[in-house]
């Protein structure tokens, strides 16, 4: 017995001193938003929030290039991003310039990780043989599921208010190429095709502007009877809040947005979906698992569940426990599979401030099954070994 726990505590110190790796590299993220809140709201500035901490904890450099809701420059960014001498860059495909920045990037030979919108097959398709092969990943929401989720919440919450069989619906989308505003949009039109009881009355794009979805409906509601309004963001759900205030309307309207925004304190809407502003940090935690080979090239494409109901009164601790000084707290190493004590990178964590266990298979990737035990027999083999032999299932 004591040669046994002898031998364990050996196998312990080795995989132990393994796998105590280090980040030191740089990273861009060009940004596509402002570095403080406007119009568009607090999403962006608070995507950089989640990344500086976790960038902090993973000794990982980050550089952030604001492209403040330009497309024309962000792609003007894309062509600085090697004067940062960086080891990867991360971007975002908002209203379909990510090819446009991949192309930018591409004679610098650096690689790629996709965050929040991807790229479609389609958009795959027309790359250059150079380009394809600099995407080293992505992590996206489910925004689909957040669409159609959003839309049977805010007819649920309708429903309690008001009692009868069927209701109009405005639908404010964010833009018309962004893989975002896409999904969430045929989320929604999945939902109107498998309940006939509401009528979509219009669909607008909001450019994710409070002012300008104030502007749209303040004309629509002129025109239309209007009962719900599903916004694919925060901002343009309050921008149709506001219009609909100031029109005096004399029957109940139901309103419901994604994106969890900090205005909802000071303005609520009926509901809304949030918990994809973690994605950033979520990128920086597989970018550095990468870099240590501990994740395979097709564990690096992770589609993630993260959207939570505000119904469930998560916000006020989200918020509170994820500003720029109490977001510290957390331990963002503990997300990384190198970790000894690796936990989930779960919403509720910022929410609770409990880490629920690793598991990895918790997420959507691009591996099948055997891609993923091949894998994971080759690289994380060492720390496998050490737990089944604390649980006993492995002969001595």
């Amino acid at each position: 017995m004591k040669k046994f726990l002898a031998c364990l505590l050996f196998v312990y110190s080795v995989l132990a001193n393994e796998h105590v790796f280090a980040g030191n590299f740089k990273v861009v993220f060009i940004n596509p938003g402002h570095p403080v809140e406007d119009s568009t709201g607090t999403f962006w500035s608070s995507v950089n929030r989640f990344m500086q901490a976790a960038a902090n904890d993973l000794d990982i450099e980050l550089v952030s290039l604001y492209a403040e809701r330009d497309h024309i420059l962000m792609k003007q960014l894309a062509h600085t991003v090697n004067s940062h001498s960086p080891n990867y860059v991360i971007i975002v495909n908002e209203k379909g310039v990510g090819k446009e920045l991949v192309k930018a990037i591409a004679p610098y030979n650096l690689p790629i990780f996709t965050l929040l919108n991807g790229f479609s097959q389609q958009e795959l398709n027309s790359f250059t043989p150079l380009m394809k092969s600099l995407i080293i990943g992505h992590a996206i929401p489910n925004n689909f599921t957040v669409g159609k989720k959003l839309a049977q919440e805010i007819v649920t919450i309708h429903k309690a208010k008001v009692k009868k069989g069927s209701y109009t619906l405005l639908a404010l989308r964010g833009d018309y190429q962004s893989s975002a505003a896409t999904d969430r949009f045929n989320g929604l039109s999945t939902f109107l095709h498998e309940n006939e009881g509401v009528l979509l009355v219009d669909n607008p794009v909001g450019n994710w502007s409070e002012e300008e979805a104030y502007l749209k409906v303040k004309g629509l509601i002129k025109r239309h009877r209007i009962d719900l309004v599903w916004a694919s963001n925060d901002p343009m759900a309050l921008g149709a809040k506001k219009a609909i205030d100031e029109g005096n309307l004399e029957h109940e309207v139901t309103i419901g947005g994604i994106n969890w925004d900090r205005a909802l304190a000071l303005n609520s809407i009926d509901v809304s979906y949030g918990g994809h502003v973690s994605l950033g940090a979520k990128a920086l935690v597989m970018l550095f698992d990468y870099d240590n080979k501990a994740l395979s090239a097709c564990e690096m494409y992770r589609e993630v569940d993260i959207f939570q109901s505000s119904t469930l009164h998560n916000l006020t601790d989200f918020w509170r426990n994820t500003d720029s000084k109490a977001i510290e707290a957390f331990d963002f190493a503990r997300f990384s599979v190198t970790h000894q004590n690796s936990v989930l990178f779960d919403i509720n964590t910022f929410v609770t401030k409990t880490y629920k266990p690793f598991s990895m298979f918790n997420e959507k990737t691009a591996c099948t099954k055997t891609q993923v035990d091949s894998y994971a027999t080759k690289k994380l083999g060492k720390q496998d070994l050490l737990s089944r032999i604390l649980q006993g299932n492995l002969k001595k």
